[in-house]
């Protein structure tokens, strides 16, 4: 097996351990928010999902434990409510913001961190293949940062063609193990019954997205998402 065979399976591997990182703690009744390569660490070949401390508690159910629930993920939801109010609405790190948050989201949900980790896995692995340099701002086009909705229509214009994204954020090659886990990803957020929906992102920020879970099984645990407290969710099988 080859280093760059190695590493994306350890990538594919940690994308899917943080996925279901997300999905336990959505039905917790959590949000981390600031998905990044930052907040994401490896030990071993094992994946972790740090810094919650942005995270919301969703407003959409009642969490009667919310006291337990903030100890458990070391969160403090009124200081994160507080924080916004104060400063930023959008909390995230821009250059793995989801589309609809980019374009001024106020329903946040589990598919934008999802897409949150999605070009975090873009980014590490164009990072690994030399295409970007982190102390350098020459990066793929598809990490181009301008305004919010600028960016937004940069990353939406670059994910339009199913068979040339990865070229876009600057992967050349990609190997199996992490090509079907970005495959899998990017058809559950970006299309929905074979149409690209970041047109429809674009126009209405809030626009609900539909999970397949037959497609999203290649990159998570979709058995966590058929909880009670996920009814929020569209999904379909």
């Amino acid at each position: 097996i080859t280093r760059a065979e190695q590493f994306s399976a350890t990538l594919a591997k940690s994308i899917k351990t943080i996925s279901g990182c997300l999905a336990k703690a959505y039905i917790a009744g959590v949000l981390h928010r600031d998905i990044s390569a930052g907040n994401i660490a490896i030990n071993n070949g094992q994946a972790r999902l740090i810094d919650w401390g942005y995270s919301r508690a969703r407003s959409d159910i009642n969490i009667p434990n919310l006291d337990e629930v903030e100890r458990l993920f070391a969160f403090d939801n009124n200081a994160s409510i507080m924080e916004e109010y104060q400063s930023d609405s959008w909390t995230g790190t821009r250059l793995f913001k989801s589309v609809q948050m980019l374009m001024g989201c106020t329903e946040r949900s589990l598919v934008h961190d999802l897409e949150s980790l999605f070009f975090v896995g873009l980014y590490t692995l164009a990072t690994f293949q030399g295409a970007i340099d982190p102390k350098s701002n020459d990066l793929p086009l598809g990490f181009h940062c301008l305004g919010n909705k600028e960016t937004a229509a940069i990353q939406v214009g670059c994910l339009s063609t199913e068979n040339c994204y990865l070229r876009n954020f600057g992967i050349r090659d990609c190997p199996d193990a992490i090509a079907r886990v970005f495959d899998s990803m990017y058809r559950t957020l970006f299309m929905h019954n074979g149409q690209y929906i970041g047109g429809y992102m674009l126009d209405d920020c809030n626009y609900e997205r539909i999970i397949d879970l037959d497609i999203a099984s290649n990159f998570m645990d979709t058995q966590i998402l058929l909880s009670d407290s996920c009814n929020n969710l569209k999904i379909s099988s």
